[in-house]
Formats: C-alpha cells, structure tokens, sequence
C-alpha cells in the first residue's frame, strides 16, 4: 500500500516511492483479562479514516481486545470532529445511544477550538 502521500508525490513531483508490502493479520481472541472489564454490551467506535478504512482492522483489533462487538461510524475525510458530530446528531445515538463510545484521532491532531467543543456539547444535551 502506497498511501495517498505517496500518491500524490509520485504523481506531482516525479517521484519514485514504491509501496511497502501489506501484512495480513488474523484476529483472535484469546482467554485474558478484557481490556474493558465486565462490559457486554456494543461499543461505538467513532473516528476518523483510520477506524473507517477496512483494511486497517482498528475495529476489528479493538473488538479481539475487548471481546465485544464493536459498531463502526467512522468517517473517512471527517478527521477528528466530523464523525463524533455526525454521530451525536445522529438517529442512532438518539434512538438507542451506546454505554460506551471509543473517540479515536490521531495524535497530530490539533485540540478542539471552543466552536467545536460547543456544538459538541449541544449534540450531547439534545
């Protein structure tokens, strides 16, 4: 996989970056302590394209941890504040909303601006 920088330096600046060779993964769960304790019930995973592109398996790893079942409503071109508002706006979230929801971002991200941490509050107190 080259990914979209690699792309796109090849494509514009001539390069010659190859793409690096997949890996496979089989996902099991073993006999351990649940990284979540007692909880049963489905997780939400809300987050960006690192949740959302299949082929990364961030929910299926986090379900192998947790022994759960694992919803996805990632979004990918979303980045760090599009899929959390979607979901909390969200038929979903107000017809059954999860116990537990996992936010995940990616540590480059930049903090929430006090408009996003607003909108987000609404969301929550609808």
């Amino acid at each position: 996989m080259l990914g979209n920088l690699g792309d796109q330096l090849n494509k514009f600046c001539g390069a010659h970056i190859e793409p690096e060779p997949e890996q496979n993964y089989k996902i099991t769960q073993t006999a351990s302590e649940d990284l979540l304790g007692d909880i049963t019930e489905p997780v939400a995973l809300v987050g960006t394209s690192y949740g959302w592109v299949q082929r990364i398996h961030f929910a299926d790893f986090i379900g192998a941890a947790t022994d759960l079942d694992v919803l996805n409503f990632s979004k990918n071109g979303g980045a760090k504040f599009g899929a959390i508002l979607d979901f909390l706006n969200s038929d979903t979230f107000k017809d059954s909303p999860p116990r537990y929801v996992i936010w995940e971002w990616p540590n480059s991200y930049v903090a929430l601006t006090e408009d996003q941490l607003s909108q987000l509050r609404a969301a929550l107190n609808r």
